[in-house]
């Protein structure tokens, strides 16, 4: 994806994903299928009835949910049959423009300390202020000529 794509791109997911009502969000302790029958008043069986199965089964994907066995698909149809709605969603931690500048720096640290590590040992080490500099034009073209590649670097 070309980088002034992939900026909006983060751009626009960010925005979208910075609520934090979503970072907050904890599953409870007795999964989501227990707490939303449970508030609604239905019994094992209801729900059961409702997607066409057996009491035990209900039992069973309440258990695979909290133990994190249960699928995408099963979780779907239940909240459905509990007039639901299932949003699966994957929040950042902080932003995904932190995480893509976090990168950067830790490619380019990587980078600028080797070449640094060989201009000092012939004596040709920068100042504080210069290495700054580099590093900050490092991060810049490190993004530019390995668009896409910087998650190739393990650091």
């Amino acid at each position: 994806m070309k980088i002034k794509y992939q900026n909006l791109k983060i751009r626009q997911l960010d925005d979208r994903l910075k609520s934090k009502a979503l970072k907050e969000l904890e599953i409870p302790l007795r999964g989501w299928i227990w707490e939303i029958r449970n508030a609604l008043g239905m019994s094992h069986l209801n729900l059961a009835k409702r997607l066409n199965v057996t009491a035990p089964a209900i039992v069973g994907y309440e258990n695979n949910e909290v133990k994190k066995r249960i699928s995408l698909n099963t979780l779907e149809r239940i909240a459905k049959a509990m007039k639901c709605k299932f949003v699966y969603c994957i929040v950042p931690e902080t932003s995904l423009e932190n995480i893509l500048e976090e990168q950067k720096l830790k490619v380019a640290g990587k980078i600028f300390s080797r070449v640094n590590h060989s201009m000092n040992l012939e004596e040709q080490g920068l100042s504080n202020k210069e290495k700054r500099r580099k590093l900050n034009e490092l991060i810049d073209e490190v993004y530019r000529e390995k668009e896409g590649k910087i998650w190739d670097y393990e650091v």
